[in-house]
């Protein structure tokens, strides 16, 4: 299964975390074995979503808590 670069390089990229030397490592890693770069864009990806839906969720308890303090 061939993995999206753009989606790859973004992960390479977020996960370095600016350390330029890692990045060049993750990038001549993951660009020999498409498997391991299907899984490494895929674990980043199921963080991202599972950040994203905490902190909406998060923020959706704050509004109800607010709109429960106003109520009362």
């Amino acid at each position: 299964m061939a993995v999206d670069q753009q989606a790859l390089n973004a992960a390479i990229e977020e996960s370095a975390a600016g350390d330029a030397e890692f990045a060049a490592i993750l990038r001549e890693r993951l660009s020999k074995n498409d498997a391991s770069a299907v899984a490494f864009v895929g674990g980043f990806m199921r963080n991202r979503d599972y950040t994203a839906k905490t902190q909406a969720l998060a923020s959706d308890k704050q509004k109800y808590d607010q709109q429960l303090s106003a109520y009362q």
